[in-house]
């Protein structure tokens, strides 16, 4: 008995661990959606279900009641007859259900309410699902009258509505077999004083069943046309880039149709109208759109799986959004994008030969197995392309790494043995972290001189990175700026030349300020901008230095900048400026001063531990004024602020001889702060 009940607070134990380490696990599993809650579907008709499942295992449906509708094993939903029922998908120890409603039909108009004249007409579409029997309920006939306008196009029939006489009245459109299934129309019928004119032979009248209407891309749909002289009828599109017309079919009695074309999201206005009778037309505005794939867009898009991907891509002025779906080909991405925006992209992979941006361009070509089949894939490359730049983007695609190889990314190793190894380079003023691919065993002698040859021929000084770059020496420093929400670095030498970094973060973000100075012609937004140069001498070597103004602008500013430069030895800490400097590192503090004699305020950069003394003697270089309580080198007993001043001399282990002026009741707490100060540094 003993051993019976120790057994059972065993398995009591167990079960209860079981449980502990399951219900985690469940706890966390990534909820099931559909792309519906709840949806009607007409009898006879079929509507599909999705989920955003995107685990190993399978996805199964099951329907509530089977007489109302079935699903299939890919989630398609068949209504079968009027009622509700609910339709259940399963995976991964989620589920999810969407209530789905049958109804027995729809009636759907392409306008609620219309206004005619006496005597004329106004033709609308009807679309009737479920049932094409469908009646008239006339309302006050001496007010107006509707009619068929046959055939059928589809589920889609022309109702064409005559004006009698001036009043208001409605006709039900409704479905014979299903009673309960009805629409109205109201009409206004205007008065017209009637008007004998001698038409001669010329078009009258006509009419289009809508006012507007709504296509997807690439998806077609027909309007209905009525006119009295179909031989003088014309039908265009106010733009064809989102929407093109097709010719009219004409049927009997003077009705016909006419195809849109959805081309690309936008709208576009159709034209109906008569070529003998140009005061006669009639429009339809035309909304094309589309919530699928591949397709270009303003604005960021809303996934529709969770598994979906949103790509962008930015000129420097707009950003385009893309949705692709989980394990998309990004040459057909690319393609697309370049279709639509009518540009290619530099060291981007395509599906087809893109157009070149520069005459001296090369289109190279690759071959790639994709689905068991051989295709070809394009890259736009420009005169002297970076060979690494390129080798990465077509191995990224094909996912294949060869050794001994250059790459811009990590490759994949092709073995467990393999070795991967890094350093950086400049290429055409971006930073990179340069890989190698190499197997075991491999020569290091051969590794070292591939290095050597790569960053010989590649300065890591003013680059940009997307990565924070190591410092090649302990005086470096690096420099961090933003573009949108993406953070960038250079890396600078001691006393490096503040123009060289700002035309670096000009020439990658491909925008240039104004009153800064660049090392290379800048490129103006306004055809009035003007641009002036001047030389400056850095290492017994004459430079041009370039500077982008407004139009207007401030010649005796301009000269200052320009003096700035030339006579600063190349630090940008300690440097005196007229406009607020940018700081180098987030520690960085800027000193602002106000210069009398020129009436400006003056700038200074300085690091977090900086030179007290320096900081005051470039001060009084500026100014040629010494102020009260500051160390200074240099004795300011020939400058005193009032005839009673005093000038404390005092010795400092670090500084030798140093000066402090003093208003003659001086405060001691005040010198001694000044004394204190220098050990600042």
């Amino acid at each position: 008995m003993k051993h019976k009940a120790l057994k059972r607070v065993i398995c009591t134990l167990l079960t209860a661990v079981l449980l502990t380490m399951i219900c985690p696990l469940n706890a966390f599993a990534a909820s099931l959606k559909l792309n519906y809650s709840s949806v009607s579907v007409t009898k006879g008709f079929y509507v599909t279900l999705k989920s955003n499942y995107t685990g190993s295992g399978k996805v199964t449906w099951s329907t509530s009641d089977k007489t109302v509708a079935t699903v299939s094993s890919s989630g398609k939903v068949y209504a079968k007859k009027a009622g509700s029922c609910y339709i259940t998908a399963k995976a991964g120890g989620s589920s999810a259900r969407c209530k789905v409603k049958v109804v027995n039909g729809k009636l759907t108009l392409s306008q609620s309410s219309v206004t005619v004249d006496e005597g004329s007409s106004e033709l609308i579409s009807v679309t009737a699902k479920g049932s094409h029997s469908l009646k008239l309920v006339q309302g006050d006939k001496t007010i107006a009258k509707g009619s068929w306008v046959s055939p059928w196009k589809g589920d889609k029939i022309g109702l064409n509505i005559i004006g009698v006489s001036e009043g208001s009245t409605r006709i039900k459109v409704q479905m014979s077999k299903y009673t309960e299934i009805y629409k109205y129309v109201t009409v206004n019928v205007n008065a017209v004083e009637q008007e004998i004119e001698e038409q001669e032979g010329k078009t009258s009248t006509i009419l289009v069943d809508m006012t507007t209407a709504s296509v997807g891309k690439g998806k077609t749909t027909d309007i209905n046309i009525y006119s009295d002289n179909t031989s003088k009828v014309t039908v265009t599109s106010s733009d064809t880039s989102v929407a093109t017309v097709g010719t009219p079919k004409w049927g009997t009695n003077g009705y016909g149709t006419v195809t849109i074309t959805g081309v690309k999201n936008g709208t576009a206005t159709i034209t109906v109208s008569a070529s003998d009778n140009t005061s006669l037309k009639k429009t339809v505005k035309v909304t094309v759109s589309s919530d699928g794939y591949y397709e270009v867009s303003d604005t960021a898009p809303i996934k529709k799986l969770v598994s979906d991907t949103i790509l962008q891509w930015t000129d420097g002025t707009s950003t385009k959004y893309m949705l692709v779906p989980a394990g998309y080909d990004s040459a057909h991405a690319n393609s697309v994008f370049a279709k639509e925006t009518g540009k290619a992209q530099y060291y981007a992979v395509y599906e087809e030969s893109p157009v070149k941006v520069a005459s001296n361009d090369v289109i190279s070509s690759f071959k790639v197995t994709i689905s068991g089949q051989s295709v070809t894939r394009f890259v736009l490359l420009p005169a002297g392309y970076d060979t690494v730049r390129y080798n990465t983007v077509t191995s990224q695609y094909t996912g294949k790494y060869n050794y001994w190889i250059i790459y811009n990314a990590s490759p994949v190793p092709q073995s467990t043995t393999d070795v991967v190894k890094t350093w950086q380079a400049s290429v055409d003023g971006i930073l990179y972290t340069r890989y190698i691919l190499l197997p075991a065993g491999y020569s290091e002698s051969r590794l070292n001189q591939i290095i050597a040859d790569d960053t010989a021929a590649n300065n890591l000084y003013y680059a940009v990175s997307e990565t924070e770059p190591k410092k090649s020496a302990t005086s470096d420093t690096v420099y961090k700026f933003t573009v949108g929400t993406k953070t960038l670095y250079i890396l600078l030498p001691a006393n490096y030349d503040p123009a060289k970094r700002d035309t670096a973060v000009a020439k990658y973000t491909g925008s240039y300020s104004y009153y800064v100075v660049y090392t290379e012609k800048p490129e103006g937004s306004m055809s009035t901008d003007v641009v002036k140069s001047w030389k400056k001498v850095i290492d017994g070597k004459a430079e041009t230095r370039y500077m982008l103004l407004p139009a207007g602008y401030n010649e005796d500013f301009y000269n200052s900048l320009v003096n700035d430069d030339v006579n600063s030895t190349g630090s940008y800490y300690y440097t005196v400026t007229s406009t607020l400097p940018t700081k180098t590192q987030d520690s960085d503090e800027i000193i602002r001063w106000y210069n009398a004699k020129q009436g400006v305020y003056k700038y200074m950069l300085v690091p977090q531990n900086y030179d007290t003394l320096k900081k005051n003697n470039t001060m009084y270089a500026d100014t040629g004024v010494y102020e009260y309580y500051k160390v200074y080198s240099t004795d300011p007993t020939s400058k005193k602020l009032s005839e009673t001043d005093q000038v404390i001399e005092f010795k400092d282990e670090t500084y030798g001889t140093v000066y402090i002026l003093v208003p003659k009741d001086y405060e001691q707490s005040k010198l001694n702060d000044a004394i204190n100060e220098l050990s600042h540094k």
